[in-house]
């Protein structure tokens, strides 16, 4: 996954439900950092660590869009349009090294695009407001 992450070149754009592995939020705050346009869309959660994420997300410039409907339960990493992950994983620690989990990396041009319309068209639903 941070492969993956690490070999985008102009964008990743990405679907999770959770997001709380410290090595992949570095991943996307690096890719960011280095040029690289990074968006993510997930379901909003209060939980505190969740909060503490997004927050450290937001900081490093990335684009975070919080879509309460519909429910965000797709994990996904789309590198340049050209490659994406799509799987059973959260980004959790306990998903990522501990689970059975099972993903797939597609690179056919249909299914891509498929993808990245899905992705754009739920980018641009009305965020929320960020948690208080």
């Amino acid at each position: 996954m941070v492969g993956l992450i690490e070999s985008a070149e102009t964008s990743l754009e990405i679907y999770a439900e959770v997001i709380r592995d410290d090595e992949i939020v570095a991943a996307f705050v690096a890719a960011e950092s280095r040029g690289v346009r990074v968006e993510i869309v997930l379901t909003p959660d209060v939980d505190p660590v969740n909060q503490r994420v997004l927050a450290s997300l937001r900081e490093g410039g990335i684009a975070v869009h919080l879509v309460d409907d519909p429910y965000i339960h797709a994990k996904m990493v789309l590198a340049d349009g050209e490659r994406a992950f799509v799987g059973s994983q959260n980004f959790t620690e306990t998903s990522l090294n501990e689970n059975r989990e099972i993903g797939i990396v597609l690179s056919e041009t249909v299914p891509l695009e498929r993808l990245k319309s899905t992705f754009e068209r739920d980018a641009t639903l009305e965020d929320l407001p960020p948690a208080e």
